[in-house]
């Protein structure tokens, strides 16, 4: 595997100067007016699509306060359709969509799967997820939409699988949903896993996810189990629950637990953390783990097999950042055509510049990159932030 390197750094916008300066106007200890902000908050490759979810948003900082307060929220997806031959995109589709949460979808560019992030659901005491249809120069359409109550103890009650396609939801009886046809499909072997899963007990704040052919449920546990412990046993083993990813086989219902955090070379620096899970083209579990490398200020991808042996290696050389600047690199997965999408996820109204990213093919050892200025779709407008009008750069679907 070649090692791709990739130092973009663009230059800003007269709307985005002016957008810099409003906000350096007001102190973080001061009352003032409203401030807007744009954030890329995440992205999905889907098809010949690559899908960004932007949220725009103004926020003030009362007298003496530290913590912000936030209005005028709004979520768009923009829809930029791959152009290989030049390397490059189209003008994208933008959208204005209900639903808050995490984007997936990277099996279809106009099916999304939407699940609300655990930190949005804990002040609204409920868990959500949507399934949305987006079909080219038409309006979003949310064609399923569930709503639970949330406490503070249980799992989420409905686990995603990693390419977005299938939503299990967890209870008696359980339902596994394909969202490309809207059918429920048969379900007693999957039954095992979620089983196993239950005994162990599930971290509260995090989904289970399924791997993209429901060969496998994984999920990290809960800190403490149902007798109180910190320590996992599986097989006579015991491991620490904190730093513990759980996976279970949906053919022989054998429970695997790996770390969560990866011992570093020199123990100087965090290891490698677990990212997520997919099959190999026979089915063979495969694990993403994370790591930063100071020295050449690169975020290293490694896909390792069940026995963590590496199998694929991917860097990606961060932009250099500006003065308190703490964007930390992002990635989305395609398990189905072997691809991941790395970029890194940002504050737009602060740091106003084309985004890198960098589509990873890693069964064919290939990189690709990819600049997009997502910022040039919107334009500030008093203190906030709206789309830029149709011909512009964009096409509206409102």
């Amino acid at each position: 595997m070649i090692p791709y390197t990739l130092d973009y750094t663009g230059s800003r916008t007269v709307g985005a100067v002016v957008a810099t300066l409003l906000s350096s106007l007001f102190c973080a200890g001061c009352s003032g007016p409203a401030l807007a902000s744009l954030d890329l908050s995440s992205a999905e490759i889907a098809g010949d699509s690559l899908l960004v979810m932007v949220h725009a948003y103004s926020y003030d900082m009362p007298l003496l306060s530290h913590v912000a307060e936030i209005s005028d929220s709004r979520y768009y997806v923009l829809r930029y359709p791959l152009c290989w031959k030049i390397g490059g995109f189209g003008a994208p589709e933008v959208a204005r969509i209900s639903a808050v949460g995490v984007l997936g979808a990277s099996y279809s560019g106009d099916r999304l799967v939407i699940a609300e992030a655990p930190e949005t659901s804990v002040g609204r005491g409920r868990w959500s997820l949507e399934v949305v249809e987006w079909k080219p120069g038409g309006t979003p359409t949310a064609l399923k939409t569930w709503d639970w109550p949330r406490d503070s103890v249980s799992s989420p009650p409905f686990a995603l699988s990693n390419d977005g396609r299938y939503v299990a939801r967890v209870g008696i009886p359980l339902r596994i949903l394909d969202t490309a046809t809207l059918v429920q499909i048969g379900q007693s072997s999957l039954l095992p896993m979620f089983e196993g899963a239950r005994k162990i007990v599930p971290h509260p704040d995090e989904y289970l996810r399924l791997t993209q052919n429901l060969g496998y449920l994984v999920f990290r546990p809960a800190r403490e189990g149902p007798n109180g412990s910190a320590v996992l046993v599986v097989d006579g083993h015991l491991h620490p629950r904190e730093n513990s990813v759980v996976a279970i086989s949906r053919r022989t219902a054998q429970i695997s637990v790996y770390n969560d955090e990866l011992e570093s070379r020199d123990g100087a620096v965090p290891g490698p953390f677990f990212q997520g899970a997919a099959e190999s083209n026979t089915g063979a579990l495969l694990l993403l783990y994370s790591d930063y490398d100071f020295r050449r200020r690169a975020q290293v991808l490694t896909m390792r097999d069940s026995n963590m042996k590496i199998v694929h290696r991917m860097r990606f050389n961060q932009r250099k950042l500006e003065p308190g600047e703490t964007v930390g690199p992002a990635h989305a997965w395609d398990p189905t055509h072997h691809r991941i999408l790395v970029y890194n996820d940002s504050n737009l109204a602060k740091y106003p510049r084309p985004q890198q990213f960098v589509l990873w093919d890693y069964e064919a050892g290939t990189t690709k990159a990819l600049v997009l200025d997502v910022f040039q779709a919107f334009r500030l407008r008093g203190n906030r932030f709206v789309l830029a009008q149709a011909g512009q750069g964009i096409k509206r679907a409102l």
